[in-house]
């Protein structure tokens, strides 16, 4: 036998609280949703004692935008602000990849999908992170270039290569050499940005394509 409710109650309804003049969004739906978003954390950050580690998956950031975006259109149909103030400020670590407009995720940059020359497309990632050193890979090493080549050389004692591919200083390590590099540069308070060559994208033309692997950000003191 169903009881009767009273209509101020509200009228479960689509993942809604229906009233008689306002909706609320169930707590079901925000439950799910800051569980998601938990989720997509765990997946992208990892926070360590000197710094924050961020990974750029591609195909995990392209599902986040597609949740945010979903559950953004169900929020607003409800009576909701405050609830959506408190998603932006509980998912800050969300900014580190997109920039936030109209409630929506935007990417910060996007790669253009051919570069003619290697220098070009370096410059594209130094200039998008300009506050990093950028670990550049080529094959089986990575490589600094001219200004980030001359702060290396100093500050780890790496030995300069010949001037080539169009840059006037480098120096590089092999890529096991890698998160050690990254690891000293972040106790020396450098963000580093790890460039890896992107086997997903098919190479059609230009240098071969390349992707923002991994964020290394040390913790402000």
């Amino acid at each position: 036998m169903v009881s009767p409710r009273l209509i101020s109650n509200g009228v479960d309804f689509l993942g809604y609280i229906v009233r008689p003049h306002y909706l609320l969004v169930r707590r079901r739906v925000v439950t799910r949703l800051k569980a998601r978003m938990a989720r997509y954390e765990h997946r992208l950050v990892r926070q360590e004692q000197e710094c924050t580690v961020y990974r750029h998956e591609a195909a995990t950031l392209e599902s986040l935008r597609a949740t945010w975006a979903s559950y953004r259109a169900h929020l607003t149909m409800a009576n909701s602000h405050r609830l959506r103030e408190t998603l932006v400020s509980r998912c800050d670590w969300v900014r580190h990849f997109f920039a936030l407009e109209e409630g929506l995720l935007v990417p910060r940059a996007t790669v253009p999908p051919i570069f003619a020359r290697l220098k070009e497309q370096y410059y594209f990632f130094a200039n998008w992170r300009s506050e990093a050193i950028l670990l550049f890979q080529i094959g089986r090493f990575y490589e600094f270039y001219d200004e980030q080549a001359g702060r290396l050389i100093g500050l780890l004692g790496l030995r300069p290569l010949r001037a080539g591919r169009g840059f006037g200083q480098r120096c590089g390590i092999s890529i096991r050499l890698g998160w050690q590099c990254a690891r000293r540069l972040v106790a020396n308070r450098i963000p580093v940005a790890v460039i890896n060559e992107n086997t997903d994208r098919p190479w059609l033309a230009g240098v071969k394509p390349r992707a923002l692997a991994i964020m290394w950000q040390p913790v402000a003191m």
